[in-house]
């Protein structure tokens, strides 16, 4: 699975090392989620978790209003994973996502 998800750049391939146990961060659950809808992460800041936050912003995933509030190394919730699951699967089916019919 993990083999998978790097193959379609859904995850990084720049940690070598796969820890299950430990959390996801917010970022990190937002990015991911993201990336499997293709809904591109935009931005130039350095900080990819800037861009993270500025295109959840634009694109109605977050209603934190601002990078701070948003706090992207705190682990996500349960409960905000659903709804933004939910959000970027409405993002998927009104740009047709990756373009897959499944």
């Amino acid at each position: 699975m993990v083999e998978t998800l790097r193959s379609l750049n859904i995850i990084s391939n720049t940690r070598t090392t796969f820890k299950p146990d430990n959390n996801v961060s917010r970022a990190e659950a937002y990015a991911m989620l993201m990336t499997s809808v293709c809904m591109p992460i935009e931005g130039s800041n350095a900080d990819w978790q800037q861009n993270v936050y500025e295109t959840a912003k634009k694109q109605g995933l977050t209603s934190k209003t601002d990078f701070t509030s948003f706090r992207p190394t705190r682990e996500i919730l349960r409960q905000e994973l659903f709804v933004i699951a939910g959000a970027a699967a409405d993002y998927a089916q009104q740009t047709g996502g990756c373009g897959c019919d499944e």
